[in-house]
């Protein structure tokens, strides 16, 4: 049995694979049938963790022949592809192999690693690779990316003017404590469920304006917006362009242009002016 999704042979394999479990990422993988022939769930893993998060990562796996038991010989790489034993300023992170039983098609592994080998804001990249095999290799590698968030604690409040909703929205201002970063967050209760977000995430520095937040591929800075338009969740896209944001230190006031966007419509209400005014000085 060499193609296991092979539409011509597809009475023949339902007859010989008929208890095979088939993960959805394998998506036509060739494979000869084995027990130890393993793949991750997902091709990429982002990991952020801040004071509250643990240092436990779970790394999910499938398989989809276990007619006998199986232990993954899952490796760590550097982002260059060189084993992380290698390098010691990560020597403390390991792999507790996933462990399959007869008749069992899903596992979990689980990687550990100590808080203090990351720096706040600094994202490292590494790569999960799985031990020999006969899959192929796009399902036998995993991307991941593990960030130490800021520690971040209430600093004050904030109130957007809206020129288009025409209302006033009542803010908590976030630093992280160390340095001049700053989220302001608001509770949503329409279309994200009482949720307390970010809206917003930036620096200040001498009455300098930066923004903390990477603009998408189209150059815009995408945030939740607290309203929804037919029952579509909209966003606010602000460009990452100076004509469209400015703070001004004196008035402690940001203002942003953002576009008002309706992702599962396809438009949006175009750009609006908003005026962020802070309780204290940024």
């Amino acid at each position: 049995m060499k193609k296991i999704f092979n539409i011509l042979m597809l009475a023949a394999v339902v007859a010989l694979t008929s208890c095979n479990y088939e993960p959805e990422g394998w998506h036509g993988t060739v494979f000869d049938g084995n027990s130890d022939e393993v793949v991750f769930d997902r091709t990429s893993i982002n990991y952020a963790f801040g004071p509250e998060e643990g240092t436990a990562i779970k790394i999910p796996v499938s398989r989809g022949i276990a007619t006998e038991a199986y232990t993954t010989h899952i490796q760590i790489l550097d982002a260059e592809g060189n084993p992380i034993m290698s390098n010691p300023d990560y020597a403390l992170m390991a792999i507790e192999q996933a462990k399959f039983e007869v008749d069992q098609y899903e596992a979990v592994a689980t990687l550990t690693f100590d808080r203090r080998q990351f720096v706040a804001g600094t994202a490292v990249n590494f790569i999960l690779t799985m031990h020999d095999t006969q899959i192929n290799s796009d399902v036998t590698m995993c991307a991941l990316t593990i960030l130490r968030d800021y520690t971040w604690s209430e600093y004050c409040g904030a109130t957007n003017t809206s020129y288009y909703w025409g209302a006033y929205v009542s803010s908590v201002v976030y630093k992280a404590e160390g340095f001049p970063y700053y989220r302001v967050y608001e509770m949503w209760t329409d279309n994200l469920a009482d949720t307390f977000v970010p809206v917003l995430e930036f620096q200040v520095v001498d009455g300098e304006f930066t923004w903390m937040s990477t603009p998408n591929s189209n150059g815009f800075h995408v945030y939740p917006c607290w309203d929804t338009y037919e029952g579509a969740e909209i966003v606010k896209m602000i460009p990452h362009h100076p004509d469209y944001f400015s703070y001004d230190a004196e008035a402690n006031e940001l203002y942003t242009c953002p576009m008002f966007y309706v992702p599962a419509l396809g438009g949006g209400f175009g750009y609006i002016d908003e005026i962020w005014s802070f309780e204290k000085p940024l």
